[in-house]
């Protein structure tokens, strides 16, 4: 999936929750939405489909008086930060993307690199260590079933 379409698919979900889309060239910054009244306007020169699905994570969660722009402290901006990579991500795995193409997926949706990185990597290191628990309990169970088979033949 290609910038332009990631974007235009980001943008339907936002319309699905019931809100006005609006797009102007000289809007002063790329994405905002006001979730009481049910309308995202954006910059259609300056957005990128991180911004839009950081506008629709806030969607999502009914954020309401966030703060200022880039406010990086605020909880609310902080999570939206993080649940749109990884509501990005999933889509770009969905479409074929994998972490060695990770470059890739910094381009398509301009998500902030180390922030993206930072939390895709922690994704991986939990699944990984989900994996290993999950195998070295087969191993167990395995060793036991032999430990028993062992036992009992004797």
């Amino acid at each position: 999936m290609g910038r332009q379409e990631l974007l235009e698919y980001l943008l339907k979900e936002v319309e699905k929750f019931g809100f006005s889309v609006f797009a102007d060239e000289m809007f002063p910054i790329p994405a905002i939405v006001n979730t009481d009244e049910k309308i995202m306007i954006y910059s259609s020169i300056e957005v990128t489909p991180f911004e839009i699905a950081h506008e629709l994570i806030h969607i999502i969660n009914k954020d309401s008086h966030r703060g200022k722009y880039f406010d990086a402290i605020n909880p609310q901006e902080a999570r939206a930060n993080h649940e749109a990579i990884l509501l990005l991500w999933e889509i770009f795995e969905a479409n074929g993307g994998s972490y060695e193409y990770f470059n890739v997926f910094v381009n398509t949706t301009d998500a902030p690199f180390e922030l993206a990185e930072s939390i895709i990597k922690n994704e991986y290191l939990e699944l990984h260590e989900a994996i290993t628990e999950i195998f070295e309990d087969e191993i167990k169970v395995s060793i036991n079933k032999q430990e028993m088979h062992d036992y009992i033949v004797d």
